[in-house]
C-alpha cells in the first residue's frame, strides 16, 4: 500500500486503519460506497476517497451532511435511493443496541474509529497536576470521547506514576473503549463513580465533559488537547443544572406538550416515547407527536405554536441542553420530562 494518496494518509493530524476500509469493500465486493464523517474530518475525505480508488474498482460518494455521531447515520431508504452498497462511517464507535432503532437492512455500515494524534504537553500536566491537589483528589477516573482514547490511556499512566488511584472504566467493544463516553450515554463513568472522587475528561469543548458532569455531578476537570489547556468545568455545569431545574419547574404546570421525534433510525426510541406518552395519559394532559429530521432550534420554532406550552425532545438530550436553553417555552430532556411527569425533582436524571 505504498500509493501517493494512502501515503498521504499518514501526514494527517489523525490516525485511522485505511486498510480495514479497503478490506471491508472487497469484503462486502462493493461497487458503491458512501464515506461519512463528522465535520472536522470532512476535509480529508477526499484524499480518503482517492486512497480508495487507487485500490478498487469502487465508485465513492462523499456524505455532506453534518456528522453528530453514531447515531445519526442517514435513512436508510435514502440509500436505497442512491443504490450504495457499502456505509463507511468515519470518526465513531457503533452505536450502543438498545438506545435507538438499528434495522437490519442493506446497506452494511462499517465504523472507523479515527484518533487525534495531538497530545497534552508537560506544561498542561503540571497544571492538571496542581488543580487534581487543589481539589485534594485522590481516585481519579480518567474518560474521554473515541478520538483521544490513545491519550487518555497515556495521562491515565501518567497520573498514575504521580501517585494517583487512577480509573480508566473498562470498555465494551465495539460500542465503547475504555474510558469513552458519547453524548447520550455516560454508563461508564457511572460505573466508577462510587470509586472516584474526580474525573479528568481528556477532549476538546465543553459537549462531554458538561455531560459527565450532569450525569455524575462529580468534579470535572477538562484536559484539552487542541488548546492544550486544563480546565474545572463545575461552576459551568452547577449553572447549566439551574438553568435545567428552571426550564423542569416552567414546565411542572404545563397541560399540552409537544412531543419531538426523531426520523434518523439510530435516534429513533419507541420505547421513551411510549413511557413518556404513557405518562401524560395517566395525568389526564394533551400531547402531540411532531415527527422530523433535523430537529433543532429552527424546527422547533417553525412547529410552535399558542397551545405547546412545554416540549421534549426524544430524539437528542443534548439538544435542549446545548441549543435551546434560551427558547421562551421550556424544552426538555427525556430524562428531565420524566422528573417532571413523575413529580420528582429530587435527582437530576441525565439523559434518560
Amino acid at each position: 500500500m505504498n500509493s501517493s494518496y494512502c501515503s498521504k494518509l499518514e501526514e494527517l493530524p489523525y490516525q485511522f486503519d485505511h486498510h480495514v476500509i479497503l478490506g471491508e469493500i472487497r469484503e462486502s465486493r462493493a461497487r458503491r460506497i458512501l464515506l461519512q464523517a463528522p465535520n472536522g474530518l470532512k476535509q480529508y475525505m477526499p484524499l480518503l476517497a482517492k486512497c480508495i480508488a487507487e485500490h478498487a474498482e469502487v465508485e465513492v460518494l462523499l456524505h455532506g451532511e453534518g456528522l453528530y455521531g453514531a447515531c445519526y447515520i442517514g435513512s436508510f431508504e435514502y440509500y436505497k435511493n442512491l443504490d450504495i452498497d457499502l456505509v463507511i462511517h468515519l470518526g465513531h464507535t457503533p452505536y450502543p443496541p438498545g438506545l435507538g432503532v438499528t434495522p437490519e437492512s442493506k446497506p452494511k455500515i462499517v465504523y472507523i474509529p479515527v484518533y487525534s494524534k495531538l497530545r497534552l504537553s508537560d506544561n498542561a500536566l503540571a497544571r492538571l497536576h496542581s488543580r487534581l491537589k487543589e481539589l485534594n483528589a485522590h481516585r481519579i477516573g480518567v474518560i474521554t470521547s473515541v478520538q483521544h482514547v490513545l491519550e487518555a490511556r497515556r495521562i491515565a499512566r501518567l497520573l498514575g506514576d504521580l501517585g494517583y488511584n487512577v480509573v480508566l472504566p473498562r470498555g465494551f467493544p465495539p460500542y465503547f473503549m475504555d474510558g469513552q463516553v458519547i453524548g447520550c450515554d455516560y454508563r461508564l463513568a457511572l460505573s466508577v463513580q462510587g470509586d472516584v472522587d474526580a474525573y479528568v475528561f481528556v477532549g476538546g469543548g465543553l459537549f462531554h465533559a458538561i455531560g459527565l458532569y450532569l450525569s455524575t455531578r462529580k468534579p470535572v476537570i477538562k484536559a484539552d488537547p487542541y488548546r492544550d489547556s486544563v480546565e474545572d468545568v463545575m461552576a459551568l455545569g452547577e449553572r447549566t443544572l439551574r438553568i435545567r431545574y428552571k426550564k423542569m419547574l416552567d414546565a411542572m404546570d404545563a397541560r399540552r406538550w409537544g412531543i419531538i421525534v426523531g426520523e434518523e433510525p439510530g435516534q429513533y426510541r419507541p420505547w421513551l416515547i411510549n413511557k413518556i406518552t404513557d405518562l401524560l395519559r395517566k395525568r389526564g394532559l394533551e400531547y402531540m407527536v411532531i415527527v422530523g429530521r433535523k430537529t433543532d432550534r429552527e424546527f422547533i420554532a417553525n412547529n410552535d405554536s399558542e397551545w405547546f406550552q412545554a416540549f421534549v425532545i426524544t430524539s437528542c438530550p443534548r439538544i435542549p441542553i446545548d441549543d435551546l436553553q434560551d427558547y421562551h417555552k421550556p424544552v426538555l430532556t427525556p430524562g428531565e420530562a420524566l422528573m417532571v411527569l413523575q413529580g420528582d425533582l429530587s435527582r437530576y436524571r441525565f439523559p434518560w
